[in-house]
């Protein structure tokens, strides 16, 4: 083979010397392209946060003015020297629920706090599932007397390990979630077991989880009904994402979706032997890191 002449090596070498760098240039528009959309998602997200963050101030100021408002009202009343017998018993009934919706809310801001901080714990003991169930319903028929709720499978005992009152958090938080957004129909709770696993399954006759928010319904400050406003339901909006932590923190899962003619279903999974994560697992910033 003939050797490639001098003068033509030397006039190739700057040319693979700009070549060279027209390709680290590019790569690192691209790098740069890149950084530019994570930036963009970053902002978008804070933005979110700062918008979720902002209706969930509104609402807290909301749901603590009412009470509070409600709670002078029944106070002024009480002062008065002279006050029917009926409307003075009317005014501490009003006072005492007042009182526990305030305290419903302290605890749910509490709970949200050590969910973020990863530091929320559950104490797990042997427990009747199925008695667990018929008294949260039993005490919701109380608060809701005109609806209607069918129970399956709550009949026999359904032993679990599991933290009896946070199991009953859970509950509760779904059962007052089907009174509130389906004013109308009955209220279905399927209890059953299936090899290690127990489920609890929730289901209303309402107008279902828009489906934009099926995906975000656990999260904190998010509405099932969309964004806050007058006509929101009444709640602190944490409740979802509280559930999610306590079934989290059992070793259990819990879902949402919509039934094939409508109306929300809630289901809820617990293991029978309780697998319990240990504080601090998992935060709130971790899983969105995730």
């Amino acid at each position: 083979m003939s050797a490639v002449p001098r003068d033509q090596e030397v006039s190739e070498d700057p040319q693979r010397k700009v070549d060279a760098a027209v390709i680290a240039l590019r790569r690192r528009e691209a790098e740069l392209e890149e950084k530019v959309k994570e930036l963009a998602e970053a902002k978008r997200q804070l933005e979110d946060e700062q918008r979720h963050r902002d209706e969930f101030i509104s609402m807290v100021t909301h749901e603590l003015s009412q009470p509070i408002t409600t709670l002078s009202v029944a106070a002024q009343l009480l002062r008065r020297a002279a006050v029917p017998r009926e409307s003075r018993e009317r005014a501490i009934e009003t006072i005492y629920a007042q009182a526990r919706r305030l305290g419903r809310l302290v605890q749910d801001l509490g709970d949200a706090v050590r969910l973020s901080a990863g530091t929320f714990e559950v104490f797990p003991s042997r427990v009747d599932l199925a008695k667990l169930v018929r008294d949260q319903v039993e005490q919701e028929r109380l608060q809701a007397p005109r609806r209607r709720f069918d129970v399956e499978g709550a009949s026999e005992p359904v032993w679990v390990e599991g933290d009896s009152d946070r199991i009953a958090q859970v509950l509760s938080n779904l059962l007052t979630n089907a009174v509130k957004y389906a004013p109308e129909g009955a209220i279905h709770v399927r209890l059953a077991r299936a090899g290690e696993e127990v489920s609890i399954v929730v289901a209303d006759e309402g107008p279902g989880i828009p489906p934009d928010r099926i995906d975000l319904v656990f999260e904190p400050h998010v509405r099932l009904g969309g964004r806050a406003g007058a006509d929101q339901p009444r709640g602190s909006g944490l409740g979802l994402y509280i559930a999610r932590g306590i079934v989290e923190a059992h070793g259990g899962r819990i879902s949402a979706g919509n039934g094939p003619t409508g109306g929300a279903i809630f289901t809820v999974v617990l293991p029978v032997k309780a697998a319990v994560r240990a504080p601090g697992a998992e935060s709130l910033v971790q899983r969105r890191a995730g």
